[in-house]
């Protein structure tokens, strides 16, 4: 019976670790790097920020402005920004390195910024897509997607379907994509340590 709780113990352990030792492959996830740039007391606009893509303008807001708080660390970012051209949607994406056939999660935090519109928007990843009008205003949604890599270069793209005039909306923090471990590998892992535990009890009897 002392094998078999040590063997449950080592699965759990095992399982944590193995989720830990998944590495973000985001980068600038939770939008704490504006580059060269001063970083907002309160809030300000940029053109551009390190590791994103955008089409238009983006703003960084810091954590307790106009009593929003960041969901991981100091600042988040809203999509719809000040200073828009209205010439097209505001968005923004990232390409990070897959490996085809590989699965992959997504998790994201979304907020609606009050006095905004609809601010729906669509994220795209691998082979997922989709339109999202479900997270609301005074607290944070968390969004999770599975998706397989079909190439070794994918995109994480986050798109306002707002009016493109509309310069209010979308708030998002705690971007991250990590690989789900293949269950063949977790196995592996499991049977090495439970053979060191069987291992060690007949070596302490």
């Amino acid at each position: 019976m002392k094998v078999i709780n040590k063997l449950i113990g080592v699965f759990a352990l095992t399982v944590a670790l193995t989720g830990v030792a998944q590495a973000n492959l985001i980068q600038n996830g939770s939008f704490e790097d504006v580059g060269n740039n001063t970083l907002p007391t309160t809030w300000k606009y940029y053109a551009s920020i390190p590791n994103w893509d955008d089409t238009q303008n983006v703003e960084i807001w810091k954590s307790g402005f106009n009593s929003v708080i960041a969901d991981d660390l100091n600042y988040f970012l809203e999509l719809n920004a000040h200073g828009g051209d209205g010439t097209s949607s505001y968005a923004i994406s990232q390409d990070f390195a897959t490996v085809a056939g590989t699965t992959y999660e997504l998790n994201f935090a979304a907020q609606k910024r009050s006095g905004g519109g609809n601010q729906a928007f669509a994220v795209s990843v691998g082979n997922v897509t989709d339109n999202v009008s479900s997270h609301v205003t005074g607290s944070w949604t968390d969004y999770s997607y599975i998706f397989t890599a079909s190439s070794a270069l994918s995109t994480l793209s986050f798109t306002s379907l707002d009016d493109i005039n509309d310069t209010t909306g979308n708030f998002f923090d705690d971007v991250s994509i990590n690989a789900i471990p293949e269950p063949s590998a977790i196995a592996l892992m499991l049977f090495g340590l439970a053979g060191l535990v069987v291992a060690r009890k007949r070596t302490n009897s």
